[in-house]
């Protein structure tokens, strides 16, 4: 998504879903994209579900035979945090926000604790301005020409659909 203003440009990386810690994530697209973001200095925002987290002790979906290994661990939640904060922290300054996805809720509700929160945490120890955003939300970008003067907003709509409702909407 690009914005041109008056003079100016605005650039957005907006993705949803990249469930980074499945066994059957691209990587190697998902760091060609962000290598891309970075160069063009596009802001990204993530619609949720940055964590695919499905092999939490109180989630029926888990399969073993799908977990890279390097989360076999008894503190799995903190694993797949720490390892994301590792690979995405080169691009920690592109974040601009990243929202909960069902998945995150589902952690949450069933094992009380809030992956995002914790990554964009992390990302913001590293320099980045990311917020937290919730299921769904509004984000205003808020302009004023060069010339000075006049100002004017562009607003920016992300969901992620979840079946029930939201305890982060």
């Amino acid at each position: 998504c690009t914005y041109e203003g008056i003079g100016d440009k605005l650039e957005l990386c907006a993705s949803s879903d990249r469930h980074h810690d499945s066994l059957h994530c691209n990587r190697t697209l998902e760091l060609q994209q962000l290598k891309q973001a970075q160069e063009r200095g596009a802001m990204i925002i993530d619609a949720g579900d940055l964590f695919d987290a499905m092999a939490g002790k109180y989630d029926p979906r888990r399969s073993y035979d799908d977990l890279r290994p390097e989360y076999l661990t008894g503190h799995y939640y903190d694993a797949i945090v720490d390892d994301a904060v590792e690979f995405y922290k080169p691009y920690a300054k592109q974040f601009l926000m990243v929202g909960r996805g069902n998945h995150e809720a589902s952690v949450y509700e069933k094992a009380s604790t809030d992956l995002t929160s914790r990554f964009t945490a992390e990302l913001r120890r590293a320099g980045s301005k990311v917020v937290t955003g919730g299921v769904g939300g509004w984000i205003i970008f808020q302009f004023e020409h060069k010339s000075g003067g006049s100002r004017f907003s562009v607003k920016y709509r992300y969901h992620h659909h979840r079946k029930t409702g939201s305890l982060f909407a």
